[in-house]
């Protein structure tokens, strides 16, 4: 999953994520969902739409290797459970 997050969920002058939004991400986490960012200030520093793309894919590469790690492991597990 990936969020684009403005400045409204961020502390006043600073890159702090608010509590209502690290208990999104938690709660998000604790469903199975691989939750990735896209801040504000780390978009508007992107000089090009060249280099935006590149953010966005390793941004994506990066969240589906999280959740084929997470799958593998909960296969694994289920694997445990049967030969158990």
């Amino acid at each position: 999953m990936i969020e684009a997050d403005g400045p409204a969920r961020f502390s006043n002058n600073s890159h702090r994520p608010l509590g209502r939004t690290v208990a999104r991400r938690a709660m998000l986490e604790a469903r199975g969902h691989a939750v990735r960012s896209i801040p504000f200030y780390e978009w508007a520093a992107l000089g090009s739409v060249d280099q935006q793309k590149t953010y966005l894919w390793r941004l994506l590469a990066s969240t589906l290797r999280r959740e084929d790690a997470a799958a593998l492991q909960r296969g694994a597990a289920l694997v445990g459970q049967l030969s158990g």
